[in-house]
């Protein structure tokens, strides 16, 4: 009996692998077999496509490389920042992440100049608040 499992026809756990060339199960109870799809493992669904999850890691921590450039360059604007971030990414990561990276981006930035720069650190407070609304749907 496999842990987990139910039957799509009448609901029991008490599931059975069927050897065979494909992966099977077999309810035990009514006898309906079927076959799972499986996703490649380890693969995430995103509008480009099918992509590892190490690759989206991967991209998730460029992008928060790029917001730190693009806020070095002058971009103070939240909006402005997600705007840039979504045409890099926006294929690959959704909505949210790209204001979730946008947020930790600025928050990093903030500490970089908060005694460098005061007048910088509160444009950069007003800002954070703009995305952290955004963030939570506010």
């Amino acid at each position: 009996m496999l842990q987990g499992l139910t039957c799509p026809r009448c609901g029991s756990r008490n599931i059975a692998i069927v050897a065979s060339g494909s992966l099977t199960y077999k309810c035990l109870n009514c006898g309906h077999t079927w076959t799972p799809t499986v996703q490649g493992l380890g693969y995430v669904s995103t509008k480009a496509g099918e992509i590892h999850w190490t690759e989206l890691k991967k991209l998730a921590e460029e992008a928060q490389v790029n917001a730190h450039k693009a806020l070095n360059e002058g971009v103070r604007d939240c909006d402005a920042l997600i705007k840039r971030l979504q045409e890099q990414y926006g294929s690959y990561l959704d909505t949210r992440e790209i204001i979730k990276i946008a947020l930790l981006s600025v928050k990093r930035y903030m500490e970089e100049v908060r005694y460098r720069d005061p007048q910088l650190f509160n444009e950069l407070v007003r800002e954070l608040e703009r995305c952290r609304k955004l963030y939570h749907g506010s």
